[in-house]
C-alpha cells in the first residue's frame, strides 16, 4: 500500500514538473532556439563545404534566379498547390500521432537549416548584390511560408503533448475541445498555404526579374 502511494507520489511531482517546463511560452522559446541554432549550423556548414560542392550549389543558384520564357503560371501552380498543401496537411496529421513529435522537431530543423544555408550561399555567390537576391528569394511567400511552418509545427507538438498527456499520463483533458482547436489551426494554415503559394507562383518571379536585371 505504501509503495503504490509512493508510486502516485512520484508520478504527481513528474506531471507537475511535466506541466511546469511544457507551457506555451516554453514551447515557443524552445521553438525559436532550434530555429535559431539550426539556422546557424546551416551557415557554418555551408562556410566549411569545399570549392566543387560550393560550385555545384552555385550552378543551383543561378537555375533558381533564371525564369523561363515558358513559365506556365497555371500549371505550377496547381503542382505547388498540391505541394504545398499536401505538406501542411502532412505536418498536421504528425500532430495526432505519438511517435509524430520526434518527425516534427526532425522537419523543423532540417527547413531552418536549409534557410541558413539557402541565403548563405545566395549571399556568398552574388556578395553585395546578394542582399538583394535573399530579399527577392524571401520576399513576400517564403517569408509568410516560414511563419506559416513554424505555427503548424508549434501546434502539432503540442498537440501531440497533449496527446501523450492523455494517453500515458492519464491527465484529465478534453480531448474532443482540443481536436477542434487542431483543426482551427489547420483550417487557417491551409489558408496561408494558399496565400503564399499564389504570391510564390505570381509575385516570386517578378522580384526574380528584378534582382536578375540590376
Amino acid at each position: 500500500m505504501k509503495m503504490k502511494l509512493k508510486n502516485n507520489e512520484h508520478k504527481t511531482t513528474f506531471i507537475n514538473k511535466l506541466k511546469k517546463h511544457l507551457t506555451l511560452k516554453n514551447l515557443i522559446i524552445s521553438f525559436l532556439t532550434l530555429f535559431i541554432t539550426a539556422f546557424i549550423i546551416g551557415i557554418v556548414f555551408y562556410l566549411y563545404l569545399n570549392n566543387k560542392d560550393k560550385e555545384m550549389i552555385k550552378s543551383n543558384l543561378y537555375s533558381y534566379f533564371t525564369i523561363s520564357d515558358n513559365y506556365n503560371y497555371l500549371k505550377i501552380l496547381k503542382k505547388e498547390l498540391f505541394t504545398n498543401l499536401t505538406n501542411t496537411f502532412f505536418i498536421w496529421l504528425l500532430g495526432i500521432s505519438v511517435i509524430g513529435i520526434i518527425v516534427i522537431v526532425l522537419l523543423y530543423f532540417i527547413e531552418s537549416f536549409s534557410l541558413g544555408f539557402t541565403i548563405t550561399s545566395i549571399i556568398d555567390n552574388y556578395k553585395l548584390k546578394g542582399i538583394i537576391g535573399m530579399f527577392s528569394y524571401l520576399f513576400p511567400s517564403k517569408i509568410i511560408y516560414i511563419l506559416n511552418f513554424i505555427l503548424i509545427c508549434l501546434a502539432s507538438f503540442r498537440f501531440s503533448l497533449q496527446l501523450i498527456k492523455y494517453l500515458f499520463l492519464k491527465q484529465d483533458i478534453d480531448l474532443k475541445k482540443q481536436l477542434k482547436k487542431y483543426l482551427k489551426v489547420l483550417l487557417m494554415a491551409i489558408l496561408i498555404t494558399i496565400i503564399y503559394t499564389l504570391l510564390d507562383v505570381f509575385i516570386t518571379p517578378l522580384m526574380i526579374k528584378i534582382f536578375t536585371k540590376i
